[in-house]
């Protein structure tokens, strides 16, 4: 056979990286010949498509076993590496001008951010804009424009609408759903690790809106934070399963590492889509539009659900290789950052009106007598918030219950749960109706009720009495179905009518009261409730290899956090009183 003769291996064997180096050497002396004849900005891309060619057929010689359509690991990246370098190739050409402006959008963030910190510990002052002292004349400013011209024919807005929305819910879906079954099967089987996640990656949430938010109310520029937070988001995400390594010899500093690294992960998600592209939605929708949108919300919601189950199932396959999952969906995050990021303009930006210095600014969302003057806006985030103790009891450990009780692998665990919620997202079309005739308050009924239902359906499901052999049961089918429904009802209802309810001058900051209703509060209760649920009415047992319980989540999680979510129902007959007194006046302008 061909090859070289391995003294230490007793073998005859393809020397592939002396291959690869002299490979290597040849595209940097074709590069080298080339530089001055490409166009400006292409030098790199054709780099990406010569290595990842030459790789992708050096890498039949290495041992590595296939993994991915019968290819190896890397040749599916190789691939991956060309199409991204034809596709770089077509912006420049066709796109020079922005490409270049990306990177300036990048800096602008970074300096913003880091004034953002400077401003909050008062080491910088920022700049009066309200009076000129010499003059003594106030200064202008442009009235604040509440609507951005939003056309359904407008495929560029409809490309950034699910682009950047869908890929940023499947990865929150790999946040929500995966990163709790790698703690479970790489780190240890303990509830107790899960809890400080949930709470701290809800805190970097609140914060990140918070700060951030205000600051974009100021600017009026929304672009730039998806820009910079996507990629950002993607470059940590393609490193977090790095910290498995940690957990063989460095228990405790693997904890630690795995809670920070999760925090900052959930900082600059929530940078890109919680403020930058749910304040843009909230931008440019208006009566006519206001149901599509919301029904884009929620099918993407759904959308970003399975692709991050089933694909990430796949991904990790039965070796359990998260480590590949976590880089190929980070890659891809990254990648949808910068292409969809290139489609915006400062037409996309927003005027603005600053409302004093930064720091009054920041502080007015936590005013209580101006969140009082919105009440229904206030009795509708109270609904969210018990809701979604409820739901958050369940949710985050609904995978470690498919896998560690029930039996399941991790990829039977994406199919199980795709076609229920394929069919829940149908409905988010009739909901579309209800949503735009201001039926909130009877469609967020019926949401508490079929999850309730839902949830007395997966408590039936037990070890005993399913087949792991078989994806499908019908029991864990018409479970997930209707909290599936329950959910996607409830979060497209809710974040519509939170929209509608915000003062216009105020989209980026209100969207605070929004993640503290929807993720910091329930976190923060839900994830001790859970966890006491799992600990004392679960299966422990002792791991003989580390000298530690592990504990099993199961069927009860489902029953008593529905039964919170029901309480929900009070304070959304709350807002009847408010909602009809909005509507008349409505009718009378």
């Amino acid at each position: 056979p061909n090859g070289l003769y391995n003294h230490q291996t007793e073998c005859t064997e393809v020397p592939v990286q002396l291959i690869e180096a002299m490979l290597a050497a040849v595209i940097f002396v074709i590069l080298l010949i080339i530089r001055k004849k490409v166009k400006e900005g292409t030098l790199y891309p054709i780099y990406i498509i010569l290595y990842s060619s030459t790789r992708f057929f050096s890498e039949f010689y290495r041992a590595e076993e296939n993994t991915i359509w019968n290819l190896k690991t890397y040749q599916v990246l190789c691939i991956l590496g060309v199409v991204v370098g034809f596709v770089q190739l077509f912006l420049i050409k066709n796109y020079k001008d922005k490409v270049r402006n990306i990177y300036d959008k990048s800096c602008f963030v970074i300096i913003d951010f880091i004034n953002i910190v400077l401003f909050g510990f008062g080491v910088r002052k920022e700049k009066k804009n309200l009076h000129n002292k010499k003059s003594k004349k106030i200064k202008t400013y442009e009235p604040l424009q509440t609507e951005v011209k939003f056309d359904f024919k407008n495929v560029r807005m409809w490309i950034l609408i699910w682009t950047l929305g869908l890929m940023g819910q499947v990865g929150w879906n790999i946040e929500g759903t995966w990163f709790n079954t790698f703690v479970y099967d790489k780190i240890d089987k303990n509830p107790s690790i899960i809890t400080p996640m949930l709470i701290f990656s809800a805190l970097a949430t609140t914060l990140s809106i918070w700060l951030l938010g205000t600051r974009t109310d100021r600017t009026g520029n929304r672009r730039s934070l998806m820009s910079t937070g996507y990629v950002v988001w993607g470059i940590l995400l393609m490193g977090f399963g790095l910290t498995q390594f940690l957990a063989r010899d460095f228990f405790s500093l693997a904890i630690f590492v795995i809670v920070m690294a999760d925090m900052f992960i959930s900082f600059f998600g929530s940078m890109s889509t919680d403020v930058g592209f749910s304040t843009w939605l909230t931008d440019i929708m208006n009566d006519k539009n206001r149901g599509q949108i919301g029904g884009a919300i929620a099918v993407q919601s759904v959308l970003g659900s399975l692709i991050g189950t089933i694909v990430g199932g796949q991904l990790v396959g039965a070796n359990n290789n998260y480590l590949k999952m976590f880089f190929v969906i980070g890659l891809c995050l990254l990648i949808f950052g910068i292409l969809a990021s290139m489609l915006f303009t400062k037409k996309d930006d927003v005027k603005v009106i600053p409302r004093g210095t930064y720091k009054k600014q920041l502080f007015e969302v936590v005013d209580y007598k101006s969140i009082l003057k919105h009440k229904e806006l206030l009795w509708v985030n109270i609904s969210v918030a018990v809701f979604f103790i409820g739901f958050n009891t369940y949710f985050p450990h609904l995978g470690n219950y498919l896998i560690d009780y029930l039996g399941y692998s991790a990829t039977q665990m994406g199919y199980i749960e795709a076609l229920p919620l394929i069919m829940a997202m149908v409905l988010t079309v009739p909901a579309s109706k209800y949503i735009n005739n201001d039926k909130f308050l009877e469609i967020s009924v019926f949401s508490i009720v079929s999850g309730l239902i839902g949830a007395f359906v997966m408590h039936q499901v037990t070890p005993e009495t399913t087949n792991t052999d078989i994806a499908f049961d019908i029991r864990l089918f018409l479970g997930i179905l209707l909290l599936g429904t329950s959910y996607v009802i409830m979060f497209q209802a809710t974040k519509v009518w939170t929209k509608k309810l915000y003062p216009a001058e105020k989209k980026g900051q209100y969207e605070v009261l929004w993640v503290l209703a929807f993720a910091f509060i329930p976190m923060l209760f839900a994830s001790n409730i859970a966890e006491n649920i799992i600990k004392y009415t679960g299966l422990s047992v002792l791991n003989e290899v580390t000298e530690r319980f592990e504990y099993i989540p199961n069927g009860n999680l489902f029953v008593i956090g529905a039964l919170i979510s029901t309480v929900s129902i009070i304070p959304i007959m709350m807002t009847k009183k408010y909602s009809k007194k909005r509507l008349a006046q409505t009718v009378t302008e």
